[in-house]
């Protein structure tokens, strides 16, 4: 619950921010209570600077004749910070296979936590296999993993010891079948799975086997890291709009998930020949986030794939995110050929909305 005070004497101005907070809430399904303080000697003895203000707690903002909807945006912001709407990173699981690629999402993932004092939840999937030439399994090979997921848990928790780095909670899951299949009901129950990809010259590591068909069944938000990949503060994202009409409630997750960075969101489509009003776009795109930090942007390609990677590279994104829920887009970008050049071949971390019902 957020209970915030709204000061001010009933204008356009006044009315326009109540709405929007009333909305953003709504949206963010955050529950909120609103007192309204109209009383001038009420803002003389709260030392009120000016109006409207909003107060949360012993923080407040107040309007300063700036561009009104630079205020209202700003507000929005502010708030959705203060109500953690960034749940999507409350729990984050890393799946582990010991590979290099693993070691390298487990750091990236150790940096957004630092950012949403999430726990971290390591995860090993072990597919039990007979011995060669014998219809049984080796037993002592199970306890053999089960060792070796501690030893690796022990090894990051000194090594982050000796930095100086903390972790809210590190945990360890070692699950028993076959890792598509667990990783895709672990998503069922945890908030973001960040997963490292060994790129096309590795491929049979477990992370290169499993990561296309985890993003096309996982009930979570998925990060694929590349290899090269290294965590840099999330300053400039490019969400890959896949029809005319942006998918307003899949950007509107994102940007609660992302609240903490406070990156520049370029929303990008790839034309497909199909006709759509940018400016209505932009107008709904506005009231999300930020103006002056949210754009929209056409590119010209043949290959969706192609197109989308070699301008993230030009731009130097720190993320790309596709949506799971556009309606045509997602068929074709969620092909397994376009998915591993996205995923494998790019070295731009991949985020994946995933928008299924957690039952």
């Amino acid at each position: 619950m957020l209970a915030i005070t709204l000061y001010g004497m009933q204008s356009s101005l006044y009315r326009h921010l109540k709405a929007h907070v009333q909305q953003v809430a709504a949206e963010a399904k955050i529950k909120l209570s609103i007192t309204e303080v109209n009383d001038l000697n009420v803002f003389l003895k709260e030392s009120i600077p000016s109006i409207p203000t909003i107060r949360l707690g012993l923080e407040t903002r107040s309007y300063t004749k700036e561009n009104e909807n630079i205020f209202i945006q700003e507000v929005k912001q502010w708030l959705l910070l203060k109500a953690n709407t960034n749940i999507n990173m409350k729990e984050i699981t890393i799946p582990i296979d010991f590979s290099s690629g693993a070691m390298n999402a487990l750091n990236f993932a150790k940096n957004i936590a630092s950012y949403t004092n999430a726990s971290l939840n390591l995860v090993h999937c072990y597919y039990p296999s007979p011995i060669k030439n014998r219809s049984q399994v080796d037993p002592q090979l199970e306890i053999t993993r089960r060792q070796a997921l501690d030893s690796f848990k022990d090894k990051f928790a000194l090594k982050n010891k000796k930095e100086n780095k903390s972790i809210k909670q590190l945990n360890t899951k070692f699950l028993v079948g076959f890792p598509g299949e667990e990783l895709v009901t672990v998503s069922k129950i945890t908030d973001i799975i960040i997963m490292g990809s060994n790129g096309a010259n590795n491929a049979k590591s477990l992370l290169g086997s499993v990561s296309t068909d985890l993003c096309a069944n996982s009930h979570c938000p998925v990060i694929i890291v590349p290899p090269d990949a290294k965590y840099t503060v999330l300053n400039k994202l490019i969400f890959c709009s896949g029809h005319q009409s942006v998918d307003i409630q899949s950007l509107n997750e994102l940007v609660s998930f992302v609240m903490p960075f406070s990156p520049k969101i370029e929303v990008v489509h790839v034309d497909d020949g199909s006709q759509y009003d940018e400016s209505d776009i932009m107008k709904k795109l506005a009231s999300l986030y930020l103006p002056d930090k949210i754009s929209y942007r056409v590119l010209k390609g043949k290959s969706v794939a192609t197109t989308l990677m070699e301008y993230g590279k030009v731009q130097n994104a720190d993320m790309m995110i596709l949506n799971k829920t556009s309606r045509g887009f997602i068929e074709k970008m969620l092909h397994p050929s376009i998915t591993k050049k996205l995923i494998v071949n790019t070295n731009i971390p991949t985020l994946i909305l995933n928008q299924q019902n957690k039952n």
